[in-house]
Parts: structure tokens; C-alpha cells; sequence
């Protein structure tokens, strides 16, 4: 683990992955089904997922192949956005 700072407030700088999981699941060839629920970071709004894309596997790019779970948080690494 690297050096953390404490700062005045009381927060701690760490290093984001030294403390989550990133990327902990994703989807395998062996994976049950044909297609796949997809959440598109654009449709994320409010703290609520406005809209779920179906995509078959096959076609599915490896960014959707992260399985997401209640307690994902999910971060846009293109531009930023607050989606909270």
C-alpha cells in the first residue's frame, strides 16, 4: 500500500484500487446465455438506471461484459458526467 495523506477535514488520499474492487466479475465464453443486459453510462441519471439495452454476447464489446451488482458503484472513465 502506498503513503495516504490525511488531510485537515479528516479524509485520507488513497489510491482508488488499493481499496475497491475494479472489475471483480465479468462475463466468460462459458456464460449460460445468448444475450446480455447492458447499462450505457449515458442512460444512468439521478441515481436511477433510466434505461437497460439488450445485446447479443457475441456482439457485446468487453466493457459490457462487467457483471454489475446492487452495490456497484459504476465510473464513466471517458468524460465526467455526475451521475449521482
Amino acid at each position: 500500500m502506498t503513503d495516504t495523506k490525511t488531510h485537515i477535514n479528516g479524509w485520507t488520499e488513497v489510491i482508488l484500487k488499493e481499496i475497491v474492487k475494479i472489475n471483480s466479475s465479468t462475463i466468460s465464453k462459458n456464460y449460460s446465455f445468448n444475450e446480455i443486459e447492458y447499462i450505457d453510462i449515458a442512460s444512468v441519471e439521478n441515481r436511477n438506471i433510466q434505461q437497460i439495452k439488450r445485446l447479443k454476447l457475441s456482439e457485446a464489446p468487453s466493457r459490457a461484459k462487467r457483471i454489475v451488482t446492487d452495490e456497484s458503484t459504476l465510473i464513466n472513465k471517458i468524460s465526467f458526467k455526475e451521475y449521482l
